[in-house]
């Protein structure tokens, strides 16, 4: 795979958030690497965005009312619509358990807060890439079962 195939700009991001100000910040923090972003600000609004488009990326805050990031994540993974869509959550909660329970619901990466934006930008990056790693071996794999289709077998006798 080239470098060139890694390229993430214009892949979108949505952050989910209660507090305005914090989807402001990281809004900021990543908005100059050319992404789409968009926001919710809380868990039911997220959960209905995603049936009309689909992010590439989810930045969830665990600590919301109502619907707590925990359950965001895990209705997203138990969807198999959104189930490929990786999580990284972003949260003030630094205790081992939580990070852990995060990673054990499907989470890609755990950040705490209060976070660096230089971090955030790279485990972005790095997440959106293994995204387009993932895309690429697939297509890659379906255009190589297709071949074999097209192909007759060699064990066939004449």
């Amino acid at each position: 795979m080239k470098e060139d195939n890694l390229d993430i700009t214009g892949m979108e991001i949505m952050i989910v958030d209660d507090k305005p100000e914090n989807i402001d910040v990281l809004r900021k923090t990543i908005e100059g690497e050319g992404f789409k972003i968009s926001f919710a600000l809380d868990g039911a609004t997220a959960l209905k965005l995603l049936e009309k488009s689909m992010p590439d990326l989810i930045l969830l805050d665990i600590m919301m009312p109502v619907m707590g990031g925990f359950e965001i994540c895990k209705r997203l993974k138990a969807n198999p619509d959104t189930c490929d869509i990786p999580v990284i959550f972003l949260s003030a909660k630094t205790d081992t358990d939580d990070i852990a329970k995060g990673f054990k619901l499907g989470a890609a990466d755990y950040i705490t807060k209060p976070f660096i934006p230089g971090e955030v930008c790279a485990r972005v990056r790095t997440n959106l890439q293994l995204v387009l790693a993932r895309n690429y071996l697939a297509s890659t794999l379906r255009r190589l079962e297709e071949k074999n289709k097209q192909q007759p077998d060699d064990h066939e006798e004449s």
